[in-house]
């Protein structure tokens, strides 16, 4: 019986883009780039990160308790990303922004661009349109605790609907993530830690809201938190 030749790996790699498509097995030298970064204006964080500031093509994700500072981190990353001449946006769901504040925090209010749709599925519908355009580098969802799913406005009140919002998180990310390097688009999602009740001492006592896809999809997470107050 005669011997079979192996390949050489130039064989397999030819054989293989051949039957899957241009591009399907590459080599790391010619399709890993370095990852580009925005530098922030707090310069500690910038050092913090490794790679000089907020990511470029990432999932990044922003979480504290409340009054942490949170809306000032972020509105000095949307002026942060508007200084390098990106088109920024906003999809906010908090309904609390100050103009007056974020003009103080450096941010071009005119060059702006905010959504504010009912639900998390239409956000996650236009942020997704917002990425194929082209015309967006950085996204900003404000905050993630409400976005709320559209079983859950359809439903009374009193009516539960169990990890809806973790549903719509999930399937909304796996479909988001892969496009944000072929785009270029940073995606920065802000979260706010919430008590769990019953916990009382036995593991973690606090979570973040929508379940668990922003925690291990994102490709940054910042935790912010108060180390003293200044009076």
């Amino acid at each position: 019986m005669a011997k079979k030749t192996k390949q050489t790996i130039e064989e397999t790699l030819e054989a293989l883009n051949k039957l899957y498509g241009v591009g399907s097995l590459m080599k790391g030298d010619g399709h890993i780039s370095n990852i580009e970064s925005v530098p922030h204006k707090t310069i500690g964080f910038n050092l913090a990160s490794n790679i000089g500031g907020l990511p470029r093509g990432k999932l990044i994700q922003i979480e504290g308790n409340s009054h942490v500072g949170k809306t000032t981190f972020i509105g000095e990353a949307i002026a942060s990303f508007q200084a390098q001449g990106d088109n920024v946006a906003l999809s906010d769901y908090e309904y609390a922004f100050d103009k007056a504040y974020g003009v103080k925090l450096g941010i071009d209010m005119s060059s702006l661009y905010f959504s504010q749709m009912e639900n998390a599925e239409l956000g996650y519908e236009i942020i997704i349109d917002m990425i194929k355009s082209g015309n967006f580098t950085a996204i900003f969802i404000d905050s993630l605790n409400m976005m709320v799913s559209k079983e859950r406005v359809e439903k009374g009140i009193s009516d539960k609907s169990v990890a809806a919002e973790a549903r719509v998180h999930d399937i909304a990310l796996k479909k988001i993530k892969p496009m944000l390097s072929s785009y270029g688009v940073s995606l920065i999602g802000i979260s706010q830690y919430r008590d769990n009740i019953g916990a009382m001492g036995a593991g973690n006592e606090k979570s973040l809201a929508g379940g668990n896809a922003w925690k291990f999809g994102a490709d940054m997470r910042i935790k912010l938190s108060r180390l003293k107050t200044v009076k």
